[in-house]
């Protein structure tokens, strides 16, 4: 396995706080696990079909889970989110760099999801 790392805390647009945990890859896929905190004054909805992995030759990968139920977090609130990126011939192993993007992200009182930000990662066991 390869480990990434990345900022430990990010604020993104829209009251959006993530700390991140940790990121690995084997042969195929690439899962990273944050901590999202609402810190906005609306309950935020967290669509973790909205988040990608963008490559570093631009390719986005889209997160295809089978979870498809979003997460409700309300104001001063947080919760744990793992998103995993996996597609047919790609090597997550291989990547020094990527970054997640952190989109799916909407409120009770503007329900159209967005992106907010993106999290860089850094391979730190290229071998």
């Amino acid at each position: 396995d390869i480990r990434f790392a990345a900022p430990p805390q990010a604020m993104l647009c829209g009251g959006v706080s993530v700390t991140f945990q940790r990121a690995d890859a084997d042969d195929d896929s690439l899962m990273a696990r944050f901590y999202i905190a609402n810190y906005s004054d609306q309950e935020m909805i967290v669509n973790r079909d909205g988040f990608g992995l963008r490559l570093p030759t631009g390719q986005v990968l889209q997160r295809r889970g089978f979870n498809q139920t979003p997460y409700r977090i309300a104001p001063g609130q947080g919760r744990q989110v793992w998103v995993k990126f996996t597609e047919d011939g790609f090597e997550a192993n291989r990547l020094a760099s990527a970054s997640v993007i952190v989109g799916g992200i909407s409120y009770a009182n503007d329900p159209i999801p967005r992106v907010v930000g993106e999290i860089p990662l850094t391979s730190t066991s290229l071998q």
